[in-house]
């Protein structure tokens, strides 16, 4: 990469000392991370004080890995929201969104980082427990239907009579829909006697 020619001799300068590099636009910003991956055999974090410059960064990164063909993960790690103003959809996806963050943290070697200090302020949780976060579903599978529902309440969903929107979930009898912000449409799950019988997607 013939972008930052003078930038190899910063790099080995820092393991022993600062160094400051000022002026980079978005874009060189995405060119520049790229070019600290190929260098470093390890996990990179980026903090940016401006949460609206991350979903630029992280496609200009993405742009930049696919062109020079490298290979690294980019997750974003999303600030949470504290505003009581805020809309209780908004909340629960914000949530979801950063669970979500951490299951790829645990599953991807050395992954670059974008995120902005308030996002840092919360606690993070040790990688031994984010496992216990997630679960695996398969048709014919063994589990508990309290077990599920304590599961997606803990991943923010809220409990409604009936799916409409992301975040929320709806149990009856042995019946369990969910939305995830993911997804295009919610999820129905049918349980009997502790086994799934059935998992697909539904039009709500």
């Amino acid at each position: 990469m013939e972008f930052f020619p003078e930038i190899p001799l910063s790099i080995d300068k820092v393991q022993k000392e600062r160094i400051d590099i000022n002026g980079l636009t978005e874009s060189a910003k995405g060119a520049f991370l790229v070019h600290l991956c190929e260098k470093f055999n390890s996990g990179i974090l980026f903090i940016t004080p401006f949460t609206s410059d991350l979903e630029i960064i992280k496609k200009s990164v993405e742009y930049f890995l696919n062109f020079f063909n490298v290979k690294r993960s980019v997750l974003l790690l999303p600030e949470p929201f504290h505003d009581p103003f805020t809309s209780d959809s908004i909340y629960r996806e914000n949530i979801i969104k950063r669970v979500e963050f951490y299951k790829e943290f645990i599953e991807q070697e050395r992954p670059l980082i974008l995120t902005s200090p308030k996002a840092l302020l919360k606690p993070m949780i040790s990688k031994k427990y984010v496992k216990d976060l997630f679960l695996t579903l398969r048709v014919e599978g063994e589990f508990e239907k309290e077990e599920l529902q304590k599961k997606l309440v803990l991943f923010g969903y809220k409990n409604v009579d009936y799916v409409s929107f992301k975040g929320e979930m709806a149990i009856r009898g042995g019946i369990i829909d969910f939305f995830s912000p993911k997804e295009e449409n919610p999820v129905r799950i049918e349980i009997i006697d502790d086994r799934i019988t059935s998992l697909r997607y539904f039009d709500p």
